[in-house]
């Protein structure tokens, strides 16, 4: 059985561990519990993977998932903090 390279191994823990940090910007406890959840759900399920294409779509998905985070907590702690978003009235 072909084994990870070191390298990829490094990238694939940086990944989690910085999805994890962006993770504690979200807004509520709920979305970040959220995000922890499926971030331990998807490394789990691809912790056993050995084609080095499906390895590397997997890492850049999760480089890409990172980036989508960082985008979702600025957006939905502005959001939060919009006194218009939980005063909906009309006017």
């Amino acid at each position: 059985m072909p084994t990870t390279s070191s390298a990829t191994s490094t990238r694939a823990l940086h990944l989690y561990r910085a999805i994890w940090r962006a993770s504690r910007d979200m807004p509520t406890a709920r979305r970040q519990q959220f995000v922890r959840g499926k971030l331990r759900d998807e490394y789990e399920a691809a912790r056993q993977e050995t084609d080095a294409t499906k390895i590397s779509f997997a890492l850049d998905y999760a480089a890409l998932q990172l980036d989508t985070i960082k985008i979702q907590a600025a957006s939905l702690t502005k959001l939060n903090c919009d006194p218009l978003y939980h005063n909906k009235r009309e006017i």
